[in-house]
C-alpha cells in the first residue's frame, strides 16, 4: 500500500522519455545531411542535449520507425549538394 504524500506536490512533471526494447532513446534536433549508401539513405541527425561531434547517421528507415512525429527538412533530401529526391514515407505513415 502506497504512504500518503507529504509536502507540495510537484509543480511540473517530468517528461517521459520515448524507449525501445528497455533503453531510453535520444531525442533528434535537426537533421544535417543525407547520403546513399548502397541501396539505403543514412541522415546525419543532431541529437538534443548532446554535442554536435555526438551527431551520427541513422539508416533513414530504422528513423522513420523509432521517430514517427519527426519532420526530415519538408521530406526533400539534398544529395551531393545539388540533386533532390523526394523520400516517400512508408506506406501508414502521416
Amino acid at each position: 500500500m502506497l504512504k500518503p504524500h507529504k509536502g507540495l506536490p510537484p509543480i511540473e512533471s517530468s517528461e517521459l522519455r520515448t524507449m525501445d526494447n528497455g533503453v531510453a532513446l535520444l531525442e533528434p534536433e535537426s537533421m544535417l545531411k543525407a547520403r546513399a549508401k548502397g541501396d539505403n539513405i543514412e541522415i546525419l541527425i543532431i541529437w538534443k542535449d548532446k554535442q554536435t561531434n555526438d551527431s551520427s547517421w541513422e539508416e533513414i528507415g530504422d528513423f522513420w520507425k523509432l521517430y514517427l512525429d519527426f519532420q526530415l527538412e519538408d521530406e526533400l533530401i539534398l544529395h551531393a549538394g545539388r540533386d533532390i529526391t523526394i523520400i516517400k514515407r512508408p506506406q501508414g505513415r502521416p
